[in-house]
């Protein structure tokens, strides 16, 4: 498999909590493609833009209905979303059946 991990702008001060949120996520975000995507090649992008954090991990895989993961008895996701709302961020999962996954992290890091 392959990871193309790509940073931009600025991240430095992120306090620790946020952090291991971002890490943490996108630790699981790879860990569910990489069980059950399919692919073999991810892409990871980290953008510190102003205030805020951006993740995005993204994969060409067989996707999944979304909605239904969210409700069902898997606890991934839902970690996820917990994650992100104990440092204040929002997740959003896009992802429709054979056309692949995109999930996306944005933490604000201000004042």
């Amino acid at each position: 498999m392959t990871v193309d991990f790509t940073e931009e702008g600025t991240l430095r001060g992120v306090p620790q909590d946020v952090s291991l949120c971002v890490f943490r996520i996108l630790q699981e975000s790879l860990n569910n493609a990489i069980n059950h995507s399919g692919a073999q090649q991810f892409e990871v992008r980290l953008r510190g833009v102003s205030d805020e954090i951006q993740l995005t991990v993204r994969n060409c895989g067989v996707g999944f209905d979304a909605v239904a993961a969210l409700t069902g008895h898997g606890i991934g996701l839902i970690s996820m979303r917990e994650r992100a709302s104990l440092v204040k961020g929002t997740i959003s999962i896009t992802s429709k059946p054979m056309a692949g996954t995109e999930i996306t992290l944005l933490v604000p890091i201000g004042e």
